[in-house]
């Protein structure tokens, strides 16, 4: 899943009482949650102008400058539910509604070319879709049942490589960035309880494994990394550790991470700074956890909670792109708006893009120069001439 989708998995978890599997404390689960699910959490004031949805033309045309974006976006007549991400640097996939029966395909759009098509017509309710770091496969959550899911793999063309379903109210996944078309998957159940599965796409398997935190990213084809969370002990910080699935050894990284994200070839951390409450520090490593570079930043928290803004890391160009907030704060009392940033973190160079927007999802594309924005990926910004225009119009 994306950062930001990742964790608003648990959301669902503290509304239902119910069943057995690995259980967690209900402290513990309510301070990750009060740590990650702000990501969602936080709304920023309105801006004083309305972004308008583009005009249609009747007769769409080829654009040559990869740096613009046509006048004809999503067409306004399409039902448009959601945006879900991109297959390369000028092609997104998203869902729409047919007809009065609300049934829903997920097309795919190139907005150079104007090519459009479906990509896959599913049999069941859509829940999200997710797709791969090098784009080779889509996921597909579909909800049967209430207390089924089931995942399809497709491949880069929409066809179908894997399919298997998980007792379940709701999943996490995360890719591995090392081996493609394998991930780590988390099913929940209505107590807060989950089970963890690695499933293996070119192997046609899904096993189930144990594991102690039910969020991952992954450190290498058997590494996988967590926050090693106190059940006991409900905190705002935890030890970065790296566990390998083959031996099961377990190795301490990092103390008093409050987040973390990984790419291919670098992780990124986040960090109080104990001796100014207002500022978080942002790090970079290397794959031999070889600190590259770091930043800090304002932020906002308060004596249980932090909120992480929405960002996006492109291992391609070394872009972190992220929200910041203009002023520091309480996360509860805030109302200002942020800023977004570029952050190289191989030449230390930052570029302020946006200024009093809001704190909302991003997912960049490949080249770094275009940025999907909004709750449904409903709007896509511009880096290079620093613009954002509406891709369709919420119903």
């Amino acid at each position: 899943m994306g950062v930001e989708k990742f964790f608003r998995v648990v959301v669902h978890l503290l509304l239902r009482p119910g069943l057995p599997a690995i259980r967690l404390n209900n402290c513990f689960v309510l301070c990750t949650i009060s740590i990650f699910l702000l990501l969602t959490a936080c709304e920023a004031t309105k801006n004083e102008e309305t972004l308008k949805p583009e005009k249609e033309l009747e007769n769409p045309v080829v654009v040559e400058d990869k740096y613009e974006l046509p006048e004809f976006l999503i067409d306004k007549h399409e039902q448009i539910v959601q945006v879900y991400g991109w297959l390369d640097s000028s092609t997104i996939i998203y869902s729409e509604k047919l007809g009065e029966n609300n049934q829903l395909q997920v097309m795919s759009w190139n907005f150079q070319t104007q090519k459009k098509s479906v990509f896959y017509q599913p049999t069941e309710d859509i829940v999200d879709v997710s797709i791969s770091p090098d784009r080779s496969y889509v996921l597909v959550h579909l909800a049967p049942l209430a207390n089924e899911a089931v995942i399809e793999v497709l491949n880069h063309d929409g066809t179908m490589a894997f399919s298997a379903s998980v007792p379940s109210i709701e999943l996490a996944y995360e890719w591995n960035i090392h081996d493609q078309g394998v991930l780590f998957l988390s099913s929940f159940f209505e107590d807060w309880s989950y089970r963890t599965y690695i499933v293996n796409t070119k192997e046609q398997k899904i096993e189930t494994i144990e594991f102690p935190q039910p969020f991952v990213k992954w450190g290498s084809k058997e590494d996988l990394l967590y926050l090693d969370w106190d059940e006991d002990e409900p905190n705002l910080k935890a030890p970065l550790m790296k566990k390998n699935l083959r031996s099961n050894q377990r190795e301490s990284m990092m103390l008093d991470v409050i987040y973390f994200t990984r790419t291919e070839h670098t992780l990124m951390t986040i960090q109080d700074q104990s001796e100014n409450y207002d500022k978080a520090t942002y790090s970079f490593f290397t794959d031999k956890n070889k600190l590259i570079t770091s930043f800090s930043a304002l932020h906002l928290k308060n004596y249980s909670s932090w909120l992480i803004p929405y960002f996006d890391m492109r291992e391609e160009t070394s872009q972190f792109i992220s929200f910041i907030p203009e002023k520091a704060a309480n996360v509860g009392q805030y109302a200002g708006g942020f800023s977004l940033h570029v952050f190289n973190w191989k030449t230390g160079k930052e570029e302020v893009i946006l200024t009093k927007a809001e704190n909302e999802p991003l997912s960049c594309s490949p080249n770094g120069i275009w940025c999907l924005y909004g709750n449904q990926f409903e709007k896509i910004i511009n880096l290079k001439n620093k613009t954002v225009k509406n891709l369709f119009e919420i119903s």
